[in-house]
This record gives structure tokens, sequence and C-alpha cells, in this order.
């Protein structure tokens, strides 16, 4: 995804989108919601948010995902990896991640069952 263009949805709006569970106080970096409205099976949604880091082992288990994976260090020298893509009942996703001192930056990809 591009930088943010104009206001960005709320969490609760990408957590409707995405079929996933957001922990409370996450930040919306930028999202392309516009492909799963209405909402229909093989429909993609795509978020980058911005999670708490104490909040991030919370959201990993309220969704079910596997542990992520780093993978390496972003030119900016940060921690960078991914989540296993997996699937719920309701949707398939995978996801990238940046960690930060103050955050971990979640880029996901959501395709609806």
């Amino acid at each position: 995804m591009g930088p943010r263009r104009g206001p960005q949805p709320s969490a609760d709006a990408v957590e409707q989108a995405v079929h996933l569970d957001l922990p409370e106080g996450t930040e919306v970096v930028d999202a392309d919601l516009s492909q799963a409205q209405p909402p229909m099976p093989g429909d993609r949604a795509e978020a980058t948010v911005r999670i708490a880091p104490e909040s991030f082992g919370a959201f990993i288990a309220d969704n079910g995902m596997d542990a992520p994976l780093l993978a390496g260090v972003t030119p900016a020298g940060t921690a960078s990896g991914i989540i296993p893509a997996g699937c719920t009942e309701e949707v398939c996703y995978s996801a990238t991640i940046v960690v930060t001192d103050d955050a971990v930056e979640v880029a996901l990809t959501v395709t609806l069952l």
C-alpha cells in the first residue's frame, strides 16, 4: 500500500472488514477496504496497523495466529518479519511486521471466505 491518502478508517471499521480482533488502542496507518464492500467471498482487504508491543501477543493469540517469524532488519535498523499465513472460519490472511521500540506495525492482506 502507498502512503496515507486522506482520512483512514477507524480501527473498528478495519476490524469489521478484516474479521480479525485488533487490540484496544490499535492505530490504523493505512487501509484499503474498498474491495471488501459489500463483503463477498473472495474479496480482499488490506490494512496496516500499529499495535502496542504489550498488546501484540494478545493480537496473535486472540486470532489463533502462529508465532511471528523474524526475517531480518530494515534499513532503519528495526526488526522485520512475517506472521505465517493462515485462515480463520471467515478469512485467510498473510502479514508482514516491522517491530519498533514503541509499536509493532502489521501490514495485513485478508481474503474473505
